[in-house]
């Protein structure tokens, strides 16, 4: 082969280069180097149910990251760096989807790529991976999502993984949720996703016409897909565990125009609610539930009896309760609550019993509870974030939020308003019926409270419990604290200090609120807020200058 002047001269300097590389240390990237930025090219899955209404400034490419507690601290939105081993610059990828019934939200979820064709006990028990993904959820649509780049070829085991913090092998934390045996070609980028082993379809083209015909067929792990539209009067009593219940393309409205009778052993007059969970590990994805009403005047959306419950994208409204009971964990994310109660102080948006370790409520809306509480918890540990809790300008809630018998709690980066027509004068009550745990502590960080009551005590603390009151904007006449509490950094207003658009409920700051701004005290990490409330029930990262803003919106 000839080579003419500008070929020769092109290769002589390629080896030069490299030659100097050698010499520098330069070259490949080892196994601990980190690729930034690989994030780009995942794939965003379609909007496929969405919460309704609008998502203003939901951030599609955000990473929380922060492990809250033992079992927190998922992926939070697309992440950047998340090739950690083995990378290339090449431009091919390794990428794909996950069923969400192969995520655990309370833990880090993610992919590892094995060298050849591996067993889920033979990775469990100690072998590299030769890559390694972050898997991340899309803000937007709530789908799950990963991508690494990559310059491998063969046969490869590609394994979704979960651990509370430590992917090293052989740590007894680790889960592999499933594996792919994948043949993937050289010079191209491969894709490979994860689906749910047996899916169940409901609807007028499924498998079962309705839920209650489905549930007979159902067993444990699977999912079930239920087409949007309305099921009025399909009441069931899910006793399988680690199932699904997933909405798909819109919202499966669960509505019950009758009230729900109690007759012994049948299921669709269970006295108790239109869903009620006996199975445990039980996720609800994108489903509606209204109308349930029952003799005693407690009937639930979901009445809940089993451990452990994942709530996503879901609307309870209308309901005697939202959702009633709890067990183990309850997680309730990118969710809506509105207009739940029966009207005598004692049913609630979200009423959380005292048989839950954790309950997590994030990303929601609870709004407009008929004189009972937006929420109420008796948990053990409670953790309230990112979250909108109102009355708006016609609501008549007792309050915002009831934690009755202590415990651990932590309420992060809120909006909580009452109105002037609150049924009771304190926005947030801890302890009110005695302290029942032996662990308790109150932090409440980085929250914007409004009242606009004609007079009211923010936040009511009872048994001799020393709450910790740290960079929250209080707006509206008030007593701030009754009982005892250590404040540092809190900023109140009699009125409306120059918020986006106070009679709109849009509470980010603006320039006009000096004060707020890079005033708040620093904390630890644990604390720092690190997303915000994006309307409706999603949210956006916090930007992060180095001084923090206070409240539950960064001025910027």
């Amino acid at each position: 082969m000839k080579l003419n002047k500008l070929t020769l001269v092109k290769i002589i300097a390629a080896f030069i280069i490299s030659i100097s590389l050698i010499n520098c240390g330069g070259g490949g990237s080892s196994g601990d180097s980190s690729q930034e930025g690989v994030a780009e090219g995942m794939q965003e899955g379609t909007t496929e149910g969405t919460q309704e209404g609008t998502t203003e400034g939901a951030s599609e490419g955000v990473t929380e990251g922060n492990q809250e507690g033992s079992q927190e601290g998922f992926q939070e939105g697309n992440s950047e760096g998340n090739q950690e081993e083995g990378g290339s610059e090449s431009g091919y990828t390794i990428s794909g989807s996950i069923d969400s019934s192969l995520i655990d939200q309370l833990k880090i979820n993610k992919v590892l790529i094995f060298e050849g064709t591996v067993s889920s006990d033979t990775i469990t028990t100690g072998i590299d991976p030769v890559l390694t993904a972050n898997v991340s959820q899309n803000t937007a649509s709530l789908l799950w999502n990963y991508s690494v780049n990559s310059e491998i070829s063969g046969t490869y085991t590609i394994a979704v993984m979960t651990s509370e913090s430590d992917f090293s092998k052989g740590g007894a934390s680790i889960a592999v949720n499933k594996i792919i045996t994948a043949n993937i070609p050289a010079e191209d980028s491969y894709q490979a996703n994860f689906t749910a082993d047996n899916i169940i379809t409901v609807g007028a083209n499924g498998d079962y016409p309705t839920p209650s015909t489905a549930y007979p067929y159902v067993e444990d792990g699977d999912v079930i897909e239920i087409e949007a539209g309305t099921y009025e009067n399909d009441i069931v009593v899910w006793r399988q565990n680690n199932i699904t219940l997933r909405g798909v393309n819109g919202k499966a409205h669960l509505h019950a125009s009758n009230t729900i009778e109690y007759e012994g052993s049948n299921d669709q007059k269970n006295g108790k609610g239109i869903w009620v969970i006996r199975g445990d590990n039980v996720r609800v994805e994108n489903i509606e539930f209204s109308g349930a009403t029952v003799p005693d005047e407690n009937g639930a959306g979901i009445r809940l009896e089993g451990e452990n419950l994942y709530i996503s994208n879901c609307y309870f409204h209308n309901n005697e309760n939202g959702i009633l009971g709890g067990y183990g964990t309850t997680l309730v994310e990118f969710s809506e609550f509105a207009n739940n109660g029966y009207g005598g102080g004692y049913t609630h948006n979200i009423y959380i019993g005292n048989y839950t370790d954790k309950f997590i409520f994030r990303y929601s809306n609870s709004h407009h509870a008929k004189v009972g509480h937006n929420i109420k918890s008796r948990a053990a540990e409670n953790i309230i974030k990112y979250s909108r809790i109102m009355d708006e300008a016609n609501g008549y809630s007792s309050y915002g939020i009831d934690l009755p018998n202590g415990g651990d709690a932590t309420i992060i980066g809120n909006i909580i308003q009452q109105g002037a027509n609150a049924e009771n004068n304190k926005l947030i009550s801890y302890g009110a019926e005695g302290i029942s745990y032996d662990s308790n502590s109150l932090n409440i960080i980085n929250n914007t409270i409004i009242n606009q009551r004609s007079s009211a005590t923010y936040i009511r603390i009872a048994g001799g419990i020393t709450a910790n009151l740290t960079n929250n904007l209080f707006i509206g006449d008030g007593t701030l604290v009754s009982g005892e509490a250590n404040l540092s950094n809190n900023l109140q207003f009699s009125s409306d200090p120059g918020v986006v658009d106070f009679s709109g409920y849009d509470f980010h700051l603006t320039s006009s609120v000096t004060t707020a701004i890079n005033s708040g005290t620093d904390l630890n990490s644990s604390l720092i807020p690190s997303l915000e409330y994006s309307h409706n029930s999603r949210y956006s990262e916090r930007e992060n200058d180095g001084h923090i803003d206070i409240g539950a919106y960064e001025y910027h």
